[in-house]
C-alpha cells in the first residue's frame, strides 16, 4: 500500500513539474513574442502602480518567511560549524588514553610511521579542574580543562599555525606559569600577571597568567562536561596534573569520592585543512584502529565530525521549525494572492468581456493575466529574498541571546547567508506565487461574455459531472492515504485521510447539510485522533501540527460561512430596531461575495490560530513549573554537580546549614546504540537505594510487571541488564521527540576504555529531562562497568523543613568553590529550563507576526478594492440621504466579520483544541482527571488567548481606516457618473443610460434615481 501510494505521489510530482516548466516557459515566449499580450500585461501594472506594489507586498511576504526560515537555519548550523574552529582547529580525532603512562607508547605507535591522511600528530595531559582568583573578592569557574602540551609541537601540529591559536604563545610554560584564553579571563575579569589557583584531587596549586591568547584551536579546547556545561582550557606546565593527583589521592579513595582520573589525549589533524578534514576521520580511524590493534585503555573519538553532524541536525531542526510556524503566514499570503487577483478580475470583468468579444480566447486571457502575476511573482520573490535575509538578521540575533543564556552550552550565532539557501528560498516563494496565478488565471478566464461586458453577477451553476468524479477522486486517495498513515503509524497522513475524504463529500453531495456535517467532523477528528489511535500518532512532529493546523483552520472556516443566514438574520434584527441600517449594510456585501468573505477570514484565522496556539501551549507549560518540579526531584530540593577530579564528601555537604540529607549520584559516560541511532556517546547515571528516599521521579511509561514508578526504579537498582530513559535519549535537534524508544526497547552500552559491550532492556522511560541524567543505571553497575571514566559527582540534597532551598545551595555553592560545586533547587531549574522555552515561544510568535501584516494588509487592499467596486453603489446611498457617518459604520462593520470577531473567537475555540492534543502528544499522558497544575495551566492559556483577542481587532480594523474614509467621502455625484473601471479598461457605456435627481445641500428630501430601462436578459452562452 504504502509503495502504491509513493508511486502516484511520484507520478503527480513528475506531471506538475513538466506542467510547472511548461508554464514558465510559456510566460517567457509570451513576454518576448506576443507584444500585445505584453502591452496589456504591462499596462495593467503602471496604470495604478500603489495596487501593483501592494500585490507585490502580499506575496512578498510569503517568500520573505521561507527565505527567513533557511537563513536562521543556516546562520545556526554555520556557528556551530564555527565551533571547528574556535574549539578543535586543526583537531580532527582524539584518541584517549585511560593510563596517562602509556601516552608515549601510544603516541609512538601513531607517529611511526606517520597514519595515511594525517598531516600531524600531538600529544597532550588533561584533566578537570575548578578556577578561582586569589584576593577578598574571588570570582571561580566550576569547571575548567588543564592541558600539558608542548608548544612548540603545537604549532607545527596541522597545516596552518594561526588555526593552533598558539601562534604567538611564546614558550611552553614553565615554574608557576599558565596561559589562559580570553574566554576564561572575561569570566575570572583577570589580567596578565594576576595570580590564580586551580583545584583538583583534593589538592591545589597557585599559578600566575602569564599571557592571555584567543579563543581558537587548542586555545578554546576544553572537555564538555556532561551536564552541557561549557569549559575552557588552561595550559599549565609539564607534571602540574600529575603533583595534583599524588597529592590528593590519599582523599580519593572512599567510595565517595569516586574520581575520575587524568586522561591521555593524542591530537590527529586529518589532511584538508580545518574544515574538510572532518571528511577523511572515517578512514583515519580505521587505520588508527587498526595500528593500535587490541589494546586496552584507548578510544577513538571521530570529534570534528561529530560536531559538524550535529551541526547540520541542528540547522536542519531550526529550518522545520522555523520553516514549519512559517508555513501558516505562507498560506495566508497564498489565500492574499488568490484574493487579490480574484478582486481583479471583477474589476476588470467588462474589459475580459470586450477582449472576448474581440477575438481572444480563454487561452489568451489565462496567459495575459499569467503574464501579469508573472511579473508580480517575479518581482515579490527578489523582493522577498532582500526582506527574507533581514528578517532572518533579526531572528537570529534575538535567536543568539537566547542561546547564550542559562547555564548550559552557549553559542553566540552569527549570520550566514547560503547562496544556495538563497536561490532555494525565492525558487519556492516563486513557484508558489506561479502555481496561485495559474489556477487562479484558469478561474478568471471562465466567464460569459455577454454577462462580463455588462457587467451583470453570474447565475448560479448546477453541479458539473467533473466535480462530482473528481470528489470521488479525492475520496479514494484519501482512504489510501488513511490506511498508509495507519499502517505506518505516520500521524500526518492519520490526520489528513479522514479529512480529505470528509471534503470530498462536499463535493460529491453538493449540500449545506453536507457540507456543516463534514466540516463539523474533520474539527473532531483532528484533536480526537490522539486519543482515538495513540500508537498511530506517536509523538508529532513540527510537520503535524502544521498540517493540523491547516486542516482545523480550513474546517472551521468552511464551517462559519454556512451560516450566512445567521448573520444576515441578526443584521435584519439589528435594523428592524430602526438604529442598524448600517449593520444591514455592512453584511450585504460580504455574504454576496462569500468566497472573498471566506478568503480573507482563512488569511486571518490562520495566522491567529497559531499565534494563540504557541501562547497557551507557552502559558501551560509555565503553569506547570510546581508540577514538573515534583516528577523530576524525586522529593529532594537541591541538585548539586561538583568538578568530576575533585568530588565534595558526602559528609560534608551535611554539615552545610539547611541541608538535612544527602545522596550521591554515580556519573559515567558510555558510547550507546539503540534501534534508531548507533555508536553515540551520552552520559549514565548510577542511583542507589537512597535515591528513593523520600519518592520517585514520575515515569511516562513502564513494563507491566512494575506495579509503580518506585518498583521501576528498584528495579534497575538490583538488576545491571535493566535502565530507564528519557523520552529525548539519544535525539538529535528540537522540537517534540521522534523515534522514541519503548519499554522492552534494547539499548546497547559500550565502556570506550575496554569496549566492553553490554545489553540493557528499557524498563521504563521519563519524558522531564531538565537535568541531563542520561540513561538511569545502578549505581554499582556503573562503578564497575564504566570505570574508570566515572564520578560521584552529582548530589541529590534535602533541606530542612522551613529553609529557603535557593538561599540553601547559594551557601553550598559558596563553601565548596575549590570543588567547583554548582548548585541550585530543582524549582529553579525548572522555571530556568521553562524560561529559556518561553523566550522561544516569544520568538515564534515574533515571526508569525510577519503572517499578521500579511493579513493586516490583505484586509485593507480588499476594502480599498471594494470601495471601488461599491463607488456608484455608496453614490446612490448618498443620494438617497444617507449621512456620511451611516457609510463610515457599514465599512467598520464591514470590516468586523472577517477581521474581528470571527477569527478572533474561532481561533480561540481551535486553539483550546488543538492545546489539549499538543498537551496529550506531548505528555504522552491518557485521558484521565485533571490536576490542579492542568487547571491553573488551562486558566493561563485561556489568559494568552484573551490577551491576543483583545489586540488584534485593533490592528486589524487599523488596516481599514484609509478605506473606510475614502467610502465615507464618496460624493453624490458619483452616482451619475460612470461605473468605474479597471486599469485600461474600455469607455463607459454612454451616460444617458443613468440619470439620477440630485438634491440640494440644505434638502433633506433624498434623491430619486431610475435606470432608463431594464436590460435584457443575457443569452445562457
Amino acid at each position: 500500500m504504502r509503495s502504491l501510494l509513493a508511486g502516484i505521489v511520484t507520478v503527480a510530482l513528475g506531471a506538475v513539474a513538466i506542467g510547472y516548466v511548461v508554464y514558465l516557459v510559456t510566460i517567457v515566449f509570451d513576454l518576448i513574442f506576443r507584444p500585445t499580450r505584453r502591452r496589456l500585461a504591462l499596462r495593467n501594472v503602471s496604470r495604478r502602480r500603489g495596487e501593483a506594489v501592494l500585490v507585490v507586498l502580499g506575496a512578498m511576504l510569503g517568500t520573505a518567511i521561507i527565505v527567513s526560515s533557511l537563513v536562521v537555519g543556516d546562520s545556526v548550523t554555520a556557528s556551530i560549524v564555527d565551533a571547528a574552529r574556535t574549539n578543535l582547529g586543526p583537531i580532527d580525532d582524539i584518541v584517549r588514553v585511560t593510563d596517562v603512562s602509556k601516552l608515549a607508547e601510544t603516541s609512538s605507535v601513531l607517529r611511526v610511521p606517520p597514519l595515511a591522511g594525517t598531516d600531524g600528530t600531538l600529544d597532550a595531559v588533561a584533566a578537570n579542574a575548578a578556577v578561582a582568583t586569589i584576593g577578598p573578592n574571588r570570582r571561580a569557574v566550576d569547571t575548567a580543562t588543564l592541558l600539558e602540551t608542548d608548544f612548540d609541537e603545537a604549532r607545527a601540529f596541522g597545516s596552518d599555525t594561526a588555526s593552533t591559536g598558539l601562534a604567538d604563545a611564546g614558550a611552553t610554560p614553565a615554574g608557576q606559569e599558565a596561559v589562559i584564553n580570553s574566554r576564561l579571563a572575561r569570566n575570572l575579569d583577570v589580567q596578565p600577571g594576576e595570580p590564580i589557583e586551580l583545584f583538583a584531587y583534593g589538592a591545589s596549586t597557585k599559578l600566575t597568567v602569564r599571557q592571555i591568547i584567543p579563543e581558537l584551536g587548542l586555545a578554546g579546547f576544553g572537555f564538555q562536561t556532561a551536564s552541557g556545561s561549557v569549559v575552557t582550557p588552561v595550559f599549565v606546565p609539564r607534571g602540574t596534573i600529575e603533583g595534583l593527583a599524588a597529592e590528593g589521592s590519599a582523599k580519593t579513595t572512599a567510595p565517595s569520592m569516586l574520581s575520575q582520573p587524568p586522561l591521555g589525549l593524542v591530537f590527529l589533524s586529518n589532511d584538508g585543512g580545518v574544515f574538510a578534514g572532518a571528511d577523511g576521520s572515517n578512514a583515519v580511524k580505521e587505520a588508527a584502529s587498526a595500528r593500535l590493534g587490541d589494546r586496552t585503555g584507548v578510544q577513538i573519538d571521530k570529534s570534528k565530525q561529530g560536531l559538524l553532524d550535529a551541526a547540520q541536525r541542528q540547522g536542519e531542526s531550526l529550518t522545520q521549525l522555523f520553516g514549519g510556524i512559517g508555513y501558516f503566514s505562507v498560506a495566508a499570503g497564498l489565500l492574499l494572492l488568490i484574493n487579490l487577483f480574484v478582486m481583479l478580475s471583477e474589476e476588470r470583468k467588462t474589459e475580459l468581456g470586450m477582449l472576448r468579444a474581440l477575438g481572444f480566447k480563454r487561452n489568451h486571457i489565462m496567459r495575459t493575466f499569467s503574464l501579469e502575476g508573472g511579473l508580480y511573482a517575479f518581482l515579490a520573490s527578489v523582493v522577498g529574498g532582500a526582506v527574507g535575509i533581514g528578517v532572518g538578521a533579526v531572528v537570529t540575533s534575538i535567536a543568539s541571546s537566547i542561546f547564550s543564556s542559562g547555564d548550559a552550552d552557549r553559542l553566540e550565532t552569527r549570520l550566514a547567508v547560503k547562496p544556495g539557501s538563497l536561490f532555494i528560498g525565492v525558487g519556492i516563494g516563486l513557484t508558489i506565487s506561479m502555481v496561485t496565478v495559474f489556477f487562479t488565471s484558469l478561474l478568471i478566464s471562465r466567464f460569459n461574455i455577454i454577462l462580463a461586458i455588462r457587467d451583470l453577477p453570474r447565475p448560479p451553476r448546477k453541479q458539473r459531472t467533473m466535480w462530482f468524479v473528481a470528489g470521488l477522486v479525492v475520496a479514494v486517495l484519501g482512504a489510501l492515504i488513511f490506511v498508509s498513515g495507519v499502517n505506518g503509524k505516520n500521524g500526518i497522513l492519520a490526520i489528513a485521510g479522514p479529512a480529505l475524504i470528509a471534503f470530498a463529500l462536499i463535493f460529491v453531495l453538493h449540500r449545506r447539510s453536507v457540507t456543516v456535517a463534514a466540516s463539523a467532523f474533520v474539527v473532531v477528528w483532528s484533536a480526537a485522533v490522539y486519543t482515538v489511535m495513540p500508537g498511530v500518532m506517536g509523538r508529532p512532529s513540527i510537520n503535524t501540527f502544521v498540517v493540523e493546523g491547516l486542516i482545523l483552520v480550513a474546517a472551521a472556516v468552511v464551517l462559519m460561512m454556512q451560516f450566512d443566514r445567521m448573520w444576515s438574520g441578526v443584521a435584519n434584527v439589528i435594523a428592524a430596531t430602526g438604529r442598524g441600517v448600517s449593520a444591514r449594510l455592512s453584511m450585504a456585501y460580504p455574504l454576496a461575495h462569500r468566497v472573498r468573505t471566506g478568503l480573507l477570514l482563512g488569511m486571518f484565522t490562520l495566522v491567529i490560530f497559531t499565534m494563540v496556539f504557541l501562547s497557551a501551549f507557552s502559558e501551560i507549560f509555565a503553569a506547570q513549573a510546581p508540577q514538573f518540579t515534583r516528577e523530576i526531584s524525586a522529593g529532594f530540593d537541591i541538585m548539586m554537580d561538583a568538578n568530576p577530579t575533585n568530588p565534595v564528601p558526602v559528609e560534608a555537604v551535611g554539615t552545610v546549614d539547611g541541608v538535612a540529607d544527602v545522596v550521591t549520584l554515580v556519573r559515567g559516560e558510555g558510547s550507546f546504540t539503540t534501534k534508531f541511532r548507533a555508536d553515540r556517546p551520552n552520559v549514565a547515571t548510577g542511583i542507589s537505594d537512597d535515591f528513593l528516599r523520600f519518592g520517585a521521579p514520575a515515569l511516562t511509561t513502564r513494563l507491566p510487571q512494575f506495579a509503580d514508578d518506585s518498583s521501576a526504579f528498584q528495579a534497575v537498582i538490583k538488576d545491571p541488564n535493566l535502565t530507564i530513559v528519557p523520552a529525548t535519549f539519544l535525539q538529535g535537534g528540537g522540537g517534540p521527540p521522534t523515534n522514541t524508544l519503548e519499554p522492552g526497547d534494547i539499548v546497547t552500552v559500550e565502556n570506550p576504555t575496554n569496549r566492553q559491550r553490554r545489553d540493557l532492556t528499557v524498563a521504563a522511560v521519563f519524558d522531564r529531562e531538565f537535568l541531563r541524567n542520561g540513561a538511569i543505571i545502578g549505581a554499582d553497575f556503573a562503578r564497575q562497568y564504566l570505570a574508570p571514566k566515572v564520578a560521584a559527582n552529582r548530589y541529590y540534597v534535602k533541606v530542612q523543613p522551613g529553609a529557603d532551598a535557593q538561599k540553601v545551595a547559594a551557601a553550598i555553592q559558596g563553601r565548596f568553590v575549590e570543588n567547583g560545586v554548582s548548585a541550585n533547587s530543582f524549582a529553579h531549574r525548572t522555571e530556568t529550563a521553562l524560561a529559556a522555552n518561553q523566550a522561544f515561544f516569544s520568538l515564534l510568535r515574533s515571526y508569525l507576526g510577519i503572517g499578521l501584516l500579511i493579513g493586516v494588509a490583505g484586509l485593507g487592499v480588499v476594502m480599498i478594492r471594494a470601495v471601488r467596486e461599491r463607488r456608484r453603489q455608496i453614490g446612490m446611498l448618498r443620494a438617497m440621504g444617507f449621512r456620511a457617518s451611516a457609510i463610515r459604520a457599514a465599512f467598520l462593520l464591514s470590516s468586523g466579520p472577517p477581521s474581528a470577531p470571527f477569527p478572533a473567537r474561532l481561533t480561540a475555540r481551535l486553539g483550546h483544541v488543538s492545546d489539549w492534543a499538543a498537551e496529550r502528544a506531548v505528555s504522552g499522558a491518557p485521558d484521565g482527571p485533571v490536576e490542579a497544575s492542568e487547571a491553573s495551566a488551562a486558566s493561563s492559556a485561556a489568559t494568552a488567548r484573551s490577551s491576543i483577542r483583545a489586540e488584534h481587532p485593533a490592528m486589524s480594523l487599523g488596516g481599514t481606516a484609509s478605506s473606510t474614509m475614502r467610502a465615507a467621502s464618496v460624493r453624490n455625484a458619483i452616482a451619475a457618473g460612470p461605473s468605474p473601471r479597471a486599469i485600461g479598461s474600455p469607455a463607459s457605456p454612454p451616460a444617458a443610460t443613468d440619470a439620477s435627481i440630485g438634491i440640494r445641500p440644505s434638502s433633506g428630501t433624498p434623491a430619486v434615481c431610475a435606470r432608463s430601462s431594464p436590460p435584457p436578459e443575457p443569452n445562457s452562452g
